[in-house]
């Protein structure tokens, strides 16, 4: 590829997300508002029809979770790699080959965060659950039809994904089917066999995806099954979500003069232990402050206003930390915002 091409469709984007709220848990009240993730990426996209191409993507995220007790130096923002991956492509007849290596994306969580009024107000199913990571360190190969009509993917990584080094002597096997066949639909299902932790512990992983754009509408529905979890062989969990977001008053470029959300999420954290389950519900509002009709048709700059509603609930085994309330639940006002330039 000439360094002209590559000029051309070199990739710095960013995206951040902050927010401020009230939350009701065993009957106190608590507020916070703080800037929670940051994102910055530059790549050379195979959206745009490269041949070959990189990408790097840095987070900054809070180093402690809601339900932690502590993080690093308090509750600082931590900047991590997300992703650093290359990727080549080439024709074989009918297909398109692909092969990727580095720090991958797990197909099945970056297809989620690419729905951006789901993932900016938290993460997908499988992530949040730790069901999968969103990257690991690895190299796949991939054949698809042209379009995405369908594709096949078989990928080779460590398993521990981005937040550990490998700590045992096995790779694990990933098998994705993914497609888009027939409109406005998006499907994917997958498949691992996986050892995790310095005792190779199971961790196979099977699950599905499907999403379907309808009228103004994006439904969609996933579910999640462990076999191995926490580093426990005999521990098995599942998780299932779903989720409707739109826009129901939409603008002439695509923005959302007023757009709305409404996601479920329910996990089994521990087949064999009673009070194990733990359920999100999130309902909300959002508004395009900036979208392409002030940034310029085809631009990917955005400013989303969000004022949403969560609920949380779990049992007494499926808590992260002993002691934690039962039930938490709040309003939050968030903001979403994200450029890209070439």
């Amino acid at each position: 590829m000439s360094a002209a091409i590559w000029a051309l469709a070199t990739v710095l984007a960013g995206e951040m997300q902050a927010r401020g709220g009230v939350e009701a848990a065993g009957g106190e009240t608590a507020h916070d508002v703080a800037v929670s993730r940051v994102e910055a990426r530059l790549g050379v996209e195979r959206e745009a029809g490269q041949p070959q191409g990189f990408e790097v993507r840095l987070e900054a995220v809070r180093a402690a979770t809601p339900e932690s007790l502590f993080g690093v130096d308090g509750n600082s923002l931590v900047v991590r790699v997300k992703r650093a991956w290359a990727y080549a492509a080439f024709p074989a007849g009918p297909l398109e080959l692909e092969g990727r290596a580095g720090l991958l994306p797990v197909r099945a969580v970056a297809q989620g965060d690419e729905m951006a009024s789901l993932r900016a107000l938290s993460p997908g199913l499988g992530e949040r659950g730790r069901f999968l990571e969103a990257s690991d360190v690895g190299g796949a190969v991939a054949a698809r039809l042209p379009d995405d009509l369908a594709g096949l993917e078989l990928a080779l990584t460590v398993g521990e994904g981005r937040r550990e080094v490998e700590t045992n002597d096995t790779l694990d096997l990933t098998v994705t089917a993914f497609g888009r066949p027939w409109t406005g639909a998006r499907l994917a299902a997958w498949g691992r066999r996986g050892r995790q932790g310095p005792g190779g512990a199971d961790a196979h992983r099977f699950g599905a995806r499907a999403e379907q754009h309808l009228w103004r509408l994006d439904l969609g529905v996933e579910y999640h099954r462990a076999l191995g979890y926490d580093d426990v062989s005999e521990r098995d969990a599942d998780a299932i979500g779903a989720w409707v977001t739109g826009a129901v008053l939409p603008r002439a470029d695509g923005a959302a003069t007023l757009g709305a959300v409404l996601r479920y999420e329910r996990w089994d954290l521990d087949y064999d232990r009673d009070a194990s389950i733990a359920t999100r519900l999130q309902a909300g509002l959002y508004h395009d402050v900036w979208g392409p009709e002030e940034a310029g048709p085809g631009s990917r700059t955005r400013l989303r206003a969000f004022l949403a509603w969560q609920l949380d609930d779990a049992g007494i085994n499926a808590r992260s930390v002993p002691g934690a309330p039962a039930s938490v639940q709040g309003f939050f006002l968030l903001v979403d915002a994200a450029a890209a330039t070439r």
